[in-house]
């Protein structure tokens, strides 16, 4: 057909086809999935959810602060500590030193007392496992230790929060009852 726009019933949907005079291809949406679509819902809730801004008169001398030392190091010292916060060390060394600057603003607007000890993370998420093991009161040094309990924390690093724990238990093979020295060391 000749027509620009055609309309196609569909069992599940209403879909309309659009021809663009730039392509010679037809373009078909689904209007009712577009309209209903909010992309937030697809990324992940950590990145929206922010702190709010500090930005009090203690935190803008704080700022100063840390601009002047900004100011007063030596180029040397701008790229080490641009590399322990895993920022870029090229360009100029005023381009440097703003991008220094910028990242210490940020951390000192989303609530961080000290940018200069924060160093950025390479994890999002740190798995603690503690693992608990069959023992004895007079246990030899070739002592065969067996797993019995394995308690896991996930942790949040960006907000040093635990957002989830695990706990498993196994039964011992080689010694299968523990001896009331192990039950009192373990809980």
């Amino acid at each position: 057909m000749a027509s620009s726009n055609m309309k196609i019933q569909n069992e599940n949907a209403s879909v309309e086809t659009k021809k663009t005079p730039k392509s010679s291809k037809n373009h078909s949406y689904d209007i009712d999935w577009i309209k209903n679509t909010n992309a937030k819902s697809l990324l992940p809730d950590q990145r929206h959810s922010l702190k709010k801004p500090v930005t009090d008169q203690g935190c803008q001398k704080r700022l100063s602060k840390y601009n002047g030392l900004v100011n007063r190091m030596s180029p040397e010292e701008v790229d080490e500590e641009l590399r322990k916060r895993q920022l870029s060390t090229s360009g100029e060394i005023e381009i440097r030193r703003l991008r220094l600057k910028h990242h210490y603003k940020a951390q000192l607007m989303l609530g961080h007392e000290n940018p200069f000890k924060m160093i950025q993370q390479h994890f999002e998420y740190i798995a603690v496992v503690d693992f608990e093991a069959t023992c004895d009161n007079n246990q030899r040094n070739n002592y065969p230790h067996e797993i019995i309990e394995f308690p896991i924390v996930l942790i949040n690093v960006q907000q040093q929060m635990i957002v989830d724990k695990f706990q498993s238990y196994c039964r011992p093979t080689l010694n299968p009852i523990l001896s009331e020295f192990c039950t009192e060391l373990t809980g």
